[in-house]
């Protein structure tokens, strides 16, 4: 049966076989993968907790109970720098799967494996219309890449790879395709120049050391990568790709990261944060459960001021104080929807000054 599997700025896919386990979280949450609601990106912005704005919460008791629908969500909150200091906005997560003219959906049903990446639309030249990629995983068969003009309602094979993964960057659509069965281990890395009339412009930029396992996008055109032997940066536009750190030091998925003053860095994964020194050097700040929806793959940024760590997930916002033994981690709601249900597929709120209305209204 074909899927369709919602994505950030960054994505991430089906576990396979992996030389470094990652840790199973129990989400106890429904699943509504075809259900992502988008919104128009609110401008407004909230004063950093602890205020008025934000209530302190246990976090997983909190979402047991009342953050019901909040899974839904295709945003998360993000910390910046304004006019006023540092402020609390919304960020919008990327719209992924557009239709497809029907003629074209029939031809793809034709073709084996699930559809399990992204569908990207391009402004196209006004004599060809709108056009588009499409990637096809297939597992250990393989799959397929294609590429679909709706002038002539045809569609046209790239490359029979299997994709892990579509990501755009300003000049170029990076395609990561890869392989893990048996003794075969192996990914890569394509660039597609962004020319819809140039369908062979394909470049075969770089290797990995294994099959990509967790993609997710990065701003500033970045993407990590873990292949479960190490984890890479893909930057400068999908043209440069740099080994942050062996995947032996990392539990977790990992979902963000950020540079801090000299060659250190900070990593987010669904079990921590971590200090990257080195390649082969890497400390564990403290534990942390990042993975706050069921939806996989999702970008959550950090923003990190003196000994602060502040993390934006879609509805809960986290502060972590850094502090010798490790980290105190602190989670907030925003207090205009301290509680959630859902209602006809919806997030809802219930409890604050947006009772009865759309999460998405925050």
């Amino acid at each position: 049966m074909k899927t369709r599997i919602e994505i950030l700025l960054v994505l991430f896919f089906p576990a396979v076989f992996t030389s470094c386990p990652k840790k199973a979280v129990d989400l106890n949450l429904p699943v509504h993968k075809d259900r992502c609601l988008f919104a128009e990106a609110s401008t407004e912005t909230l004063p950093l907790p602890p205020s008025e704005d934000w209530i302190l919460v246990d976090r997983d008791e909190h979402r047991a109970k009342h953050g019901s629908g909040t899974e839904l969500l295709c945003w998360h909150w993000e910390v910046r720098s304004d006019e006023e200091g540092l402020v609390v906005g919304r960020r919008e997560y990327k719209k992924k799967n557009p239709e497809l003219p029907p003629l074209i959906e029939e031809q793809l049903d034709n073709i084996q494996g699930d559809r399990s990446t992204l569908v990207y639309e391009f402004d196209g030249h006004e004599r060809m219309g709108r056009n588009w990629l499409i990637g096809f995983d297939s597992g250990e068969f393989g799959g397929s890449l294609w590429w679909a003009w709706e002038r002539f309602n045809y569609v046209k094979p790239v490359m029979h790879k299997r994709i892990r993964g579509l990501y755009e960057t300003d000049d170029f659509i990076v395609v990561f395709t890869g392989l893990a069965h048996l003794s075969i281990n192996y990914g890569k890395v394509f660039l597609i120049e962004k020319d819809p009339l140039i369908d062979s412009s394909i470049v075969d930029v770089m290797l990995l050391d294994g099959y990509p396992l967790d993609i997710v996008e990065q701003p500033d055109n970045e993407i990590l990568v873990d292949t479960g032997k190490s984890i890479w940066l893909v930057y400068e536009d999908g043209t440069r790709l740099n080994r942050m750190c062996s995947s032996v030091y990392i539990d977790g998925e990992p979902r963000s990261y950020r540079k801090r003053e000299g060659k250190t860095a900070l990593l987010l994964t669904t079990a921590g944060l971590w200090e990257i020194k080195s390649e082969d050097e890497v400390e564990r700040l403290c534990g942390f459960n990042a993975f706050t929806t069921n939806r996989e793959h999702f970008y959550a940024p950090i923003f990190v001021e003196d000994d602060r760590v502040f993390v934006g997930m879609s509805y809960y916002l986290a502060k972590l104080d850094l502090v010798q033994d490790g980290c105190k981690v602190e989670w907030y709601v925003p207090a205009a929807c301290s509680k959630t249900t859902i209602r006809n597929g919806r997030c809802m709120c219930t409890e604050g000054e947006l009772a009865g209305k759309p999460c998405s209204r925050l």
